[in-house]
């Protein structure tokens, strides 16, 4: 809980960074919110930290927000998110199969809509 009380002083980028993957272990619900929240961070080591850690966690919920991270200006942050959407849509569709996906389905959409939709599912 230390790790919640040090993002909420608004302190430096490392220290955000540090609680962030802290709170990977932690199941308070509040923890999931806050890390949810630091997706969004304006400094990239948040970001990237927030997302590991949401991935750690295998909370699903937080998905819809991960994904636009895979499209993130900074690499490391792009590097997280990837691996970490496939973890927690895998996590999500334990119980079926993936759906093939044609064609016609890629000149429709794109893939992270698609994954969008699922996640929502």
């Amino acid at each position: 809980m230390k790790a919640l009380y040090a993002w909420k002083k608004r302190s430096t980028a490392p220290t955000r960074a540090a609680a962030a993957r802290e709170l990977a272990g932690d199941p308070d619900p509040r923890s999931g919110l806050a890390l949810t929240k630091a997706i969004s961070d304006k400094d990239w080591s948040v970001r990237a930290a927030a997302i590991e850690a949401i991935a750690k966690r295998g909370d699903t919920s937080p998905l819809v927000d991960i994904i636009p991270a895979v499209a993130d200006r900074k690499d490391i942050v792009r590097y997280s998110a990837a691996p970490g959407v496939l973890r927690l849509a895998t996590v999500n569709h334990k119980s079926r199969p993936l759906e093939r996906v044609t064609e016609s389905d890629s000149l429709t959409s794109s893939w992270s809509d698609r994954l969008a939709v699922t996640a929502v599912e």
